[in-house]
Formats: structure tokens, sequence, C-alpha cells
């Protein structure tokens, strides 16, 4: 697929989709074991019951959903809702987890969840809310949001890093290739550059217009 450069992290998900690789969904590109330790920290942490109504706001490939269901409880009466900002997602996704999965996805924004009142039991929200917003007037309209949907003595997880600056050491120039290729390097060692430069070896080869 081409180099594009996304304008809002919605639509770099919207991109992401059309990778083939469904665990860019996640935002850690092929570090699959990454989302798998998050999702299963994440469900160590929450008191989930039988029967609860349980919301993954930006759910990626489900990775909380399928480690909920591994843990081997019965959980068969649960309500378990993913909400994904794009159909292109939402396609690949479905895709993925099959017709059969108990898990319904629901196509929505974070400020417009289109669910009915105080419906939820459990609402996650892991790494969305530093990204899909801008100022914190966006993010008290968000919190609002989900708070409405949530039950009476129901529970919010959110997962975020607000006092760390993730794009701090990224000293390259956000349309320089290069540079990002040398940060990756520097950063993320010898193995994880190699991959990356086979991915801009490939769109160089097999760019096409769009």
């Amino acid at each position: 697929m081409p180099i594009v450069k996304a304008k809002s992290l919605k639509e770099s998900y919207r991109h992401r989709a059309k990778s083939g690789n469904i665990n860019e969904l996640n935002g850690r590109g092929s570090s699959a074991y990454l989302t798998k330790f998050v999702a299963k920290n994440i469900v160590d942490q929450l008191p989930v019951k039988n029967g609860d109504y349980i919301v993954d706001i930006g759910c990626g490939d489900c990775s909380f959903f399928n480690e909920l269901i591994q843990t081997g409880e019965n959980f068969a009466n649960c309500s378990l809702i993913g909400i994904l900002p794009n159909i292109e997602e939402l396609n690949v996704v479905q895709g993925h987890i099959g017709k059969a999965s108990s898990i319904q996805l629901h196509l929505a924004n974070i400020t417009n969840l289109k669910l009915p009142f105080e419906c939820a039991d459990i609402v996650v929200m892991n790494s969305v809310l530093h990204g899909a917003t801008q100022n914190i007037e966006q993010v008290k309209q968000v919190i609002e949001n989900i708070w409405s949907i949530i039950k009476k003595n129901g529970l919010f997880y959110l997962g975020e890093l607000p006092y760390v600056d993730e794009f701090q050491d990224r000293d390259y120039s956000p349309d320089s290739i290069f540079g990002w290729l040398l940060w990756t390097l520097r950063r993320k060692g010898i193995r994880t550059f190699f991959t990356s430069m086979a991915k801009v070896i490939r769109v160089f080869i097999f760019v096409r217009k769009t």
C-alpha cells in the first residue's frame, strides 16, 4: 500500500485497516505480544461478572474481548460491544473474529457512541483518548459521553499515559522516511529496523495511485 500522511488518528486507522495486517489496528505494528500483554493486564484488573454489559471503545482487533473469553470463566451471558470509528476497520475486524463471534461490533465515534443511557456495567478505553482528542474541552466532552452510558456503580477503565510524551524522543521530521528508519534502528534494534526497511521497499516497488 502507498505511503499516506494521515491528518488524524481516525484517518490513520482507516488506512491501517487496508494493510492486511490485523495487528496494525492495535497501533503496535507487528508486536502482537505487546497487545496480548496489555489485554491480559486489563482482564486481570477488571471484576467482570457473568451477564455484564461490556463496551470496548476503540477495540482494535478485539484482543481484550478474546483474552476475556479465553480465561475459561463462564461469560456466555455477557454482552461484548466493540466500538470502531471506520467502516474499513469494522469490516476487517468482523472478518477476523467471524460472524459466529459473541462480540458485537458497532460503528461510532467517541463523541457519539450511539448506545443506550446507562447500559454498560464496564467501559474500557485503552490508548484512545490521548490521540483522538486535541484539547481539554474535547476530553471533557468524551468523558461526559462515556459517563452517560455507564450504569450506576459501573466501572470505567481508562488506559492512557497522560504524563508521558510518547513522541519526545522522535527527533526526525514526520515527513522523513529515512529519519524514521534511523530512529527505528537506534530505539528498537536491528531486527525491527530490517522489518521496517522491508516495508518501505515493498511500498516503493508496489506503489500505485489510489
